[in-house]
């Protein structure tokens, strides 16, 4: 998921997190170093990526709005909500 960076504060454990960069690309992991579950990140200057498995309250309102990467997506996999789908990366300037 992403949101407004203004959306989103730490209740505990920054101190924990550690980040990832793949080497020759834009993207980056945020992981916790004590369990090394996925946690938020930095998405651009604006922006905070939570991966979705870590919503624990209020998620049965949240809906899937865009599927991204589809053209690199697994042969068996299929897309069964309505989604907006994008070959590629997603834009959103």
């Amino acid at each position: 998921m992403v949101i407004p960076s203004s959306l989103f504060t730490w209740e505990s454990g920054e101190h924990l997190v550690r980040r990832w960069e793949m080497p020759g690309h834009d993207w980056e992991s945020s992981f916790c170093t004590h369990c090394g579950s996925q946690l938020p990140g930095e998405n651009d200057s604006s922006t905070i990526y939570v991966p979705a498995g870590l919503i624990t309250e209020g998620g049965e309102h949240l809906r899937v709005k865009h599927h991204i990467w589809v053209s690199s997506k697994a042969a068996w996999h299929r897309i069964g909500d309505d989604g907006q789908q994008h070959q590629e990366g997603l834009n959103q300037k």
